[in-house]
């Protein structure tokens, strides 16, 4: 995935009404900016922190930039939560996914179960069908461990369980996989005093038919997370 057009760099000054944020560019212009992202953002939208926005695209946008990017500790992080998708859809056509590069049919906002969506569904003669939720995730409190979600979200626990269903609809369709959901129920509260974990909800362990990939959303193909359920 390319951005339209080359980033600015900019300090962030702050977030606000979730969809707002203030920057300082480089010349010291300090700027208001869409911010791409409707989630508690904990630990990636830190006053002070470097940023990186894409300009309009149009003069006649109401705000001049978006926020893409931010840096924390070596790494920068996407925070657009619209990237995601792409990055993944252009990752399953190149076949940059080992564990789904067996595919040659990709589907995208496919139906499933009553009035439900999933991001993709893929499918290929000689396997079962597989289908794929793309999310953006940049919650991590533990170096080197990335965690989904960083607020409450009734939108996401509904997806995992249609995925959870569209495994099991089958049995253990994949050789050796087995169904494996279990509760998570976080006792630590985060310095921020959201309580950690965001209170119940169920995650996918690696062996099960739903499979969760655990990495931070960064600015480049590898920087999405999937949560893939194979039926």
């Amino acid at each position: 995935m390319r951005f339209l057009s080359p980033l600015v760099r900019a300090t962030l000054a702050r977030r606000y009404k979730r969809f707002l944020c203030d920057a300082v560019l480089a010349s010291g212009e300090r700027v208001t900016a869409h911010c791409p992202n409707p989630g508690a953002m904990l630990g990636v939208a830190e006053p002070g922190s470097e940023i990186w926005l894409q300009p309009a695209a149009t003069e006649t946008r109401r705000l001049a930039y978006t926020w893409e990017l931010i840096r924390v500790g070596r790494g920068l992080v996407g925070i657009n939560a619209q990237n995601p998708n792409t990055i993944v859809a252009e990752a399953l056509a190149q076949r940059r996914i080992d564990a789904l590069a067996g595919y040659d049919h990709i589907q995208r906002e496919v139906r499933v179960g009553d009035a439900s969506r999933l991001d993709f569904r893929l499918t290929a003669a000689a396997r079962p069908e597989c289908y794929v939720e793309v999310k953006n995730v940049h919650l991590s409190r533990v170096h080197g461990l990335a965690e989904f979600p960083d607020s409450v979200t009734d939108r996401g626990r509904k997806h995992l369980g249609v995925l959870a269903q569209a495994a099991q609809a089958r049995g253990d369709a994949v050789p050796g996989a087995t169904h494996r959901l279990r509760p998570f129920r976080a006792r630590r509260r985060h310095r921020s005093g959201v309580r950690g974990g965001l209170g119940r909800r169920r995650i996918a362990r690696r062996r099960g038919s739903v499979l969760c990939l655990p990495h931070l959303a960064a600015g480049d193909r590898a920087g999405a997370r999937a949560a893939i359920g194979i039926a």
